[in-house]
């Protein structure tokens, strides 16, 4: 009866209590789970079984058993993964096996915001997939709150009699929250209202986008809290290989401004990138997310017999666009505080009021003065960059506030 409590007690003893290791419970039962509240070290635990060809659909549970283990106090963990689908595994000799889906399982492990273990052999890892996890110096750009299964997922599996997966995590910065929708095994069409993805209160207008290929291969729509969200069939395509999709929804802010994030990134709004957002209106204040001039208000159902709903969405959308072209031309700017890692390269997009996408590029290189570096908050050194975005142009140049 005490073996277990006291082989986690000296588990937990074995680390240093300054900090710089932390530990994994690997494929726990949920009384270990329980059990590592007591545990001073514990910070992620595995939420799915051992990954190996054939067995893909021992991710599929991670959703589900992400929702105990973050309300423990645990990040989710996808067990390592392999990012190549055209190289033998090397599991044995005479295995001939291959990844069948290298992206979701890639998708799987960063939404997660666990470990991300790359497990390919050598020579075989596909590094464009695995950055588009991390800065270039190896920090894990993970959302703030991990994917985990919404409520309208249990609804459709139920009607379908087929299990349909349908995951949410959350970006957090500046009081913002930014989502990402992972659907996989969607027999049909699924609509789904924006308020079901995002936490009330807040903003009510969002952009959505199509979150794997880019913004530029994707409509951007923006969508109040009471419009739905079609989600495209995404059926199993073969044995083992699952079907998916990512979606990504960023906040409008005020004067009808969003920030789309980095696009060839998984977490688009990383906490761990992102560390401000402000809207900077033609008099040189600063609109805190949300708030006066936001074009979209919240939804009033018309009385009996006035305003049809359409007719009422009609006017919405004009003056939500006279609102954006309002606040264009008043010259408001989109002010983006980031960090990168040194040398590093980091591109990322706004849509403006007038719903043009821009891009900018943010360059951490040589000629970044050293003063604008400040000591690691998540990588050895994290260099602090400023995007400002007009309706016109963005630009992006060291953070001079962030001085050492």
């Amino acid at each position: 009866m005490t073996t277990g409590p006291r082989w986690f007690k000296a588990l937990d003893a074995a680390l240093p209590r300054g900090g710089g290791a932390d530990l994994q419970l690997c494929m726990m039962n949920p009384a270990h789970a329980l059990a590592s509240t007591t545990m001073r070290s514990a910070t992620n635990g595995r939420g799915t079984q051992d990954h190996a060809d054939r067995s893909a659909a021992n991710g599929l549970p991670l959703g589900w058993s992400a929702l105990v283990l973050h309300a423990l106090g645990l990040w989710p963990s996808r067990d390592n993964v392999w990012t190549n689908s055209s190289v033998d595994l090397g599991l044995t000799p005479k295995s001939h096996m291959t990844e069948k889906m290298p992206v979701l399982q890639t998708a799987m492990a960063v939404l997660a915001g666990g470990p991300y273990g790359v497990a390919d052999i050598a020579g075989a890892l596909n590094k464009s997939l695995v950055m588009r996890s991390c800065r270039t110096d190896g920090v894990l750009l993970r959302p703030s709150w991990p994917a985990t299964a919404i409520d309208v997922s249990f609804r459709v599996s139920f009607d379908s009699l087929h299990p349909s997966y349908l995951w949410a995590a959350h970006s957090y910065t500046s009081g913002l929250t930014f989502v990402y929708l992972l659907s996989i095994n969607l027999d049909a069409p699924l609509r789904v209202k924006l308020a079901d993805l995002v936490p009330a209160g807040g903003v009510d207008g969002y952009v959505v986008a199509e979150a794997w290929h880019g913004i530029g291969r994707g409509a951007v729509a923006r969508k109040v809290l009471g419009d739905t969200l079609t989600l495209p069939p995404t059926p199993q395509t073969a044995l083992y290989v699952a079907g998916h999709s990512l979606w990504f929804a960023a906040p409008v802010l005020a004067g009808g401004w969003a920030y789309l994030g980095e696009a060839d990134k998984i977490i688009k709004a990383s906490h761990r990138r992102v560390t401000g957002i402000d809207v900077i209106t033609a008099g040189g204040g600063a609109e805190r997310p949300g708030g006066v001039g936001h074009p979209f208000g919240a939804r009033s159902h018309p009385a009996a017999g006035g305003t049809s709903v359409a007719a009422a969405d009609a006017a919405a959308a004009a003056a939500a666009a006279a609102a954006a072209a309002a606040a264009a031309a008043a010259g408001s700017s989109l002010v983006v505080r980031l960090l990168l890692a040194r040398n590093e390269t980091a591109t990322a997009s706004v849509l403006t009021p007038g719903d043009a996408v821009l891009t900018g590029v943010c360059e951490a290189g040589p000629g970044v003065p050293h003063e604008a570096e400040r000591a690691a908050a998540f990588g050895d050194v994290d260099v602090a960059m400023v995007l400002t975005c007009s309706a016109a142009a963005c630009q992006c140049v060291p953070d001079a506030r962030r001085q050492v």
